[in-house]
């Protein structure tokens, strides 16, 4: 037996006691089948939405979706949608139904949704209600659409993202004729405010399964960012066994985070248009920079927050530097970039060297500046002005002002990072003197 908390059971049986039938549906009926952690509970019910504010006049409730049947019951100080059984009109723009029709029972209204896995329902005197084999795709890990695949994507173009996010999360597989038409309706995605596809986007990304979804879904991808398309065919002569996309995708599933992940699915996109040859090697100068310019382009049409946009961005045109071969280099790289960004460098370099055939060598320097950025950490070295033990306070009582208090403290900080001189306080003064 599901268990339904009581906010919502409440809802529930004030629907029933009043004579309507009422389940919860869709996501929390498959995640409790999935034994995952359950969000959210949607009600379906046969009362119209005159009749569901009549119901729970002494309830708050918000109707901002009443045209649509959905009416937001507060209960114990929570939200939970009730929406009307319903049945969708035809689909003219890929993105709405031009008209809803209100129905009184549930089989009606589960014909409407997306996938399988979503089309189930639950009440407690019936058990599962499911009509389109989701049990048995939860069981087989399969993504399909209910019913007919290019009608669904037709109706909502935008069912196509969602597609491609659960499979990500879910570890699915997409069943192929649910592939195919997701390849064949990828145009109507330009229908589609880029806010909604940058949602379903960025979960998709955040999936353990993105280098299944980006493989076989990267027509979609292209779709969206046509600046990607040629690394599909691009193959470097330094790595004859891979395409560039090849390496792309896998250097994204080897990333961490939202950030990381949309500067691997990034990085290289200007590589193909900077390559020159250089006695018979290839070489690809500045492809990190004007690749942060592309990508500033393709982050701009996904409207992802300012604060991703200039992380990533900053990502991409540094993720070419080379590794510090020495501690002191290291350091150095943290003064100039912080601690924070230096961590999320390390991780993209891991990622971009161990997602193609990589010489040992190459390893090494990746091991090697990881040992010193933990050694940074562990014996707490200096690497920024602010862990000097001396202030620019100190440097006035030496008549040193303005613009060279800024000039001292660098040269200091050069001399301690070089061990030219320790982080001494009495030290650091004297040292300042030879800069007056």
């Amino acid at each position: 037996m599901m268990s339904i908390p009581k906010y919502v059971s409440d809802v529930l049986n004030r629907l029933e006691e009043n004579g309507f039938s009422a389940y919860v549906v869709g996501g929390c009926v498959r995640d409790y089948l999935l034994g995952r952690p359950i969000n959210d509970f949607d009600v379906a019910t046969s009362a119209l939405p005159e009749e569901m504010l009549e119901i729970f006049k002494d309830y708050k409730t918000v109707d901002n979706g009443i045209k649509h049947g959905t009416v937001a019951v507060v209960s114990e100080n929570k939200l939970v949608e009730v929406t009307t059984f319903r049945s969708d009109g035809t689909y003219t723009d890929s993105r709405r139904p031009d008209s809803v029709s209100f129905e009184r029972n549930i089989e009606e209204d589960l014909a409407r949704r997306d996938f399988t896995i979503n089309a189930m329902a639950y009440r407690k005197s019936e058990g599962i209600i499911d009509l389109y084999g989701g049990q048995e795709d939860l069981k087989n890990r399969l993504i399909r659409c209910v019913g007919n695949p290019h009608r669904r994507f037709s109706e909502d173009a935008l069912r196509i993202m969602r597609g491609m996010r659960f499979a990500s999360v879910l570890g699915f597989r997409i069943e192929e004729e649910t592939l195919s038409a997701m390849l064949e309706t990828k145009n109507l995605l330009q229908k589609i405010a880029k806010e909604r596809i940058t949602s379903e986007f960025r979960g998709m990304l955040l999936g353990e399964s993105v280098y299944d979804v980006l493989m076989s879904c990267r027509e979609v991808i292209y779709e969206l960012i046509p600046e990607l398309r040629i690394e599909d065919s691009y193959i470097m002569k330094k790595y004859p066994d891979i395409t560039l996309w090849e390496h792309t995708v896998k250097s994204v599933s080897m990333s961490k985070n939202l950030c990381e992940r949309l500067c691997m699915l990034l990085h290289d996109v200007a590589k193909p248009s900077c390559m020159v040859m250089v006695d018979d090697k290839e070489k690809y100068p500045n492809h990190a920079e004007k690749g942060a310019e592309i990508a500033k382009e393709i982050l701009s049409r996904f409207r992802f927050e300012k604060i991703v946009n200039t992380e990533v961005l900053k990502l991409i045109k540094n993720h070419s530097i080379r590794f510090p071969k020495a501690l002191a280099d290291m350091r150095r790289f943290v003064r100039d970039f912080g601690y924070d960004f230096t961590k999320d460098w390390l991780d993209i370099k891991y990622s971009d060297v161990f997602s193609k055939p990589y010489k040992e060598s190459t390893a090494q320097l990746y091991y090697n500046a990881v040992r010193f950025f933990d050694e940074i950490d562990e014996k707490k070295l200096c690497c920024i002005i602010s862990e000097l033990n001396i202030s620019g306070d100190d440097l006035k009582k030496f008549g040193i002002v303005g613009k060279n208090i800024g000039i001292v403290l660098n040269k200091l900080l050069e001399d301690v990072i070089s061990e030219n001189c320790k982080n001494k306080r009495e030290v650091l003064l004297k040292q300042a003197l030879l800069y007056k």
